[in-house]
């Protein structure tokens, strides 16, 4: 399988039919508001919307939190299989950003795609930390449920920098995308 990963400077995205994106980075880079101004609304798969979409469904009486992540695998999984059969492409808004997770996570979700585009947020950290976090819901409560320190968020962007640089990011994918702060307000994607 070749793999490119494109460092050099880009005005467009060229995304094949058929393609499954992966949208990669720390919680509060922008990936939402990027896809949601990039995409069609109908070939987004949200993993956060499906994650509290299950955890809406149940109590922590009825089902540990560990078989709340395993249905929420099995949904995006079954979301990604009715999307590849209507949709020219398939949007996935956010893989994990530990390395193992997520490329056993494109291992697991991804194989049947003759195109991986993974996407990465090379986020200015004090950007992302200056953007107003996610509210809490009554489900976080719920759920027992908090968000990320910031030394953590920190922790994993530095993380994710650092195989950006070593070109460890894209394993498992035909290609790979870096957005920085900078650029990615004037990238366009054009879907081929």
């Amino acid at each position: 399988m070749n793999h490119e990963t494109i460092f050099r400077k880009f005005d467009v995205m060229d995304i094949p039919k058929g393609s499954i994106v992966l949208l990669c980075g720390v919680q509060n880079c922008g990936k939402s508001t990027w896809s949601k101004k990039h995409f069609k609304e109908e070939c987004i798969i949200n993993t956060d919307d499906v994650f509290y979409s299950i955890l809406e469904k149940y109590s922590p009486a009825e089902k540990t939190f560990e078989e709340i992540e395993m249905l929420t695998s099995l949904e995006i999984k079954r979301l990604i299989d009715e999307s590849k059969t209507k949709n020219e492409y398939t949007v996935v808004d956010a893989v994990p950003t530990e390395y193992e997770e997520r490329i056993s996570w494109i291992e697991d979700f991804c194989t049947e795609f003759k195109n991986v585009i993974l996407i990465a947020f090379k986020s200015n950290i004090l950007e992302v930390l200056s953007n107003p976090r996610k509210p809490a819901s009554h489900l976080d409560k719920k759920w027992s449920i908090t968000f990320p320190p910031q030394d953590y968020i920190v922790m994993m962007n530095h993380a994710l920098l650092q195989e950006i640089k070593s070109d460890i990011i894209g394993i498992g994918a035909t290609g790979t995308y870096i957005l920085t702060t900078e650029n990615k307000n004037s990238i366009k994607c054009e879907i081929n």
